[in-house]
């Protein structure tokens, strides 16, 4: 039970992630400051992080040939993680 409450909380933040973004985007061809502050937008780059760790091998290459910019911005987000990491030791 436990790994489909963790499944169902994946779902739910990868939802939240898209809403946000497309939050920022309609804000922003209406000429509005989107609603979106530091920790947004640290929670939207930790979330792609936890993303890129959860994908399989397959579903990243399938995101490579489908959303080729998406999968430039998880793989940076899981690059500056590992770099942060290294910086703190």
């Amino acid at each position: 039970m436990n790994a489909k409450k963790k499944e169902e909380l994946a779902q739910v933040r990868d939802s939240l992630k898209v809403f946000m973004r497309r939050e920022a985007e309609l804000a922003q061809e209406v000429g509005e400051a989107p609603a979106t502050g530091i920790r947004a937008k640290v929670r939207e780059r930790d979330e792609d992080v936890d993303l890129w760790d959860r994908m399989t091998p397959a579903e990243r290459t399938e995101l490579y040939q489908n959303d080729k910019e998406e999968w430039k911005r998880i793989l940076e987000a899981k690059r500056e993680a590992g770099m942060r990491k290294l910086l703190r030791y």
